[in-house]
């Protein structure tokens, strides 16, 4: 895509993980917009100025227009338009992210062993820190 889509996501969301998982496996330019908890912090409530929730992981296109919630529906979303041909590969390879019972229980266990990372913003963190530009590196 010519523009970076954006995900409003955090980091402990088993949901928000096999959205990051599938932007990783694609090679997509994401820009990612922290919502700590999706309670909390300035990209939280710019999710719910624009859409009435407060719900991650939240995919915006601006490159075709879409938006969208739900890990399911963003994955299929982003093979379906992002992806190589449907007969170019074989779709079973992607099962470590679309099996949703597996890749949900490991990323929750995960989230849990690793202190449920972003999960609330951190008490240490610098006032103005939600108000910051996104670094571009190339």
């Amino acid at each position: 895509p010519s523009k970076p889509l954006i995900v409003y996501e955090y980091d402990a969301s088993p949901y928000c993980k096999r959205v990051r998982e599938m932007v990783n496996i694609l090679d997509l330019t994401v820009e990612y917009r922290p919502c700590p908890g999706a309670r909390q912090g300035a990209f939280s409530e710019k999710l719910f100025k624009q859409t009435g929730r407060r719900t991650v992981p939240f995919l915006v296109d601006p490159n075709k227009g879409v938006e969208m919630f739900d890990s399911n529906t963003i994955i299929n979303y982003l093979v379906d338009t992002y992806g190589p041909a449907r007969e170019v590969f074989d779709r079973k390879a992607l099962w470590p992210v679309t099996a949703e019972g597996f890749a949900v229980s490991t990323a929750t266990t995960t989230a849990v062993l690793a202190g449920m990372p972003g999960a609330q913003r951190q008490k240490n963190a610098r006032p103005d820190n939600e108000n910051m530009q996104p670094l571009e590196f190339w």
